[in-house]
């Protein structure tokens, strides 16, 4: 355990938290004008959080914030809304994409814009099960993961044993 985090780990942590943003963003502007702006932010965010998770579960050891007993635990227990949020809106855009009903959408509006040429919307929708399901499957080894980490580097608090 480190007990003091250098400015080179912060700044290992704030690269990676841009990195993974220009990822997402070169990842998903070309449909941007194509799909809803909330169906767009949905699909980045997944991306985003998902090459974050996936940081935080391969380097643990690089990661300040994964030093943290706290902030694993309180991850730990928003991975559970993220997850059904995550599930609920997936399931919704299936729907859609599975019907070939690009004009309804989740409960308003339109899913994808009014004349996005086919292989537009094949692309979005191979792009929108590829990231929720790698985020599913990155919330679910990061849960496995944060408590490895708890038990291996002894951060359970004496005042929760007794």
């Amino acid at each position: 355990m480190v007990g003091k985090y250098t400015q080179f780990q912060w700044a290992y942590e704030i690269l990676w938290v841009l990195a993974s943003l220009i990822i997402s963003v070169i990842a998903c502007w070309s449909i941007k004008a194509y799909i809803r702006e909330d169906f767009f932010w949905y699909i980045f965010g997944n991306m985003f959080l998902g090459l974050n998770y996936l940081r935080w579960i391969i380097f643990p050891r690089h990661s300040p914030v994964m030093y943290s007993f706290w902030f694993k635990m309180v991850m730990l227990l928003l991975n559970i809304p993220i997850t059904l949020f995550v599930v609920r809106y997936f399931m919704a855009a299936m729907e859609v994409f599975d019907s070939f009903n690009f004009s309804f959408g989740d409960q308003a509006g339109q899913l994808v814009e009014f004349g996005t040429p086919l292989e537009v919307i094949f692309y979005v929708k191979q792009l929108t099960v590829f990231t929720i399901s790698s985020f599913l499957v990155l919330i679910l080894i990061f849960e496995i993961r944060a408590l490895q980490l708890i038990f291996k580097w002894r951060q359970v608090p004496q005042s929760l044993l007794k």
